[in-house]
């Protein structure tokens, strides 16, 4: 059985990079096998998240990415703030064609 973290990582990114690896490497100690990167309620480029698949992979980890804009409970951003920078329920729904090709990237990179 592998055992994953779920979606932390989005808290631990408004840290910073040191955050992450620090993050990373507790998540091995701990002895999970898969970190979900995930940034469904934050906003992060592509490549920046497949820097994160590799962090994960380096430390002997497996990388679940996630692709997503999500709203409701369990997010850091609420649904009124992602209005305020543009996404909405509607504008999600229409961009998910643009979500693909950067999916295809992370997935590529983060096979589980």
């Amino acid at each position: 059985m592998l055992v994953s973290t779920g979606g932390f990582i989005e808290r631990v990114l408004l840290q910073g990079r040191g955050a992450v690896s620090r993050y990373i490497d507790e998540c091995k100690e701990l002895g999970f096998d898969i970190i979900e990167v995930s940034a469904g309620f934050i906003s992060i480029p592509t490549d920046d998240w497949l820097r994160i698949i590799e962090m994960v992979q380096t430390a002997g980890l497996k990388a679940k990415p996630e692709v997503g804009v999500q709203f409701g409970a369990g997010g850091g951003t609420s649904e009124e703030e992602l209005e305020t920078e543009g996404v909405t329920r509607s504008k999600s729904r229409n961009r998910t064609g643009r979500k693909i090709p950067g999916g295809r990237r992370l997935y590529d990179h983060g096979r589980v």
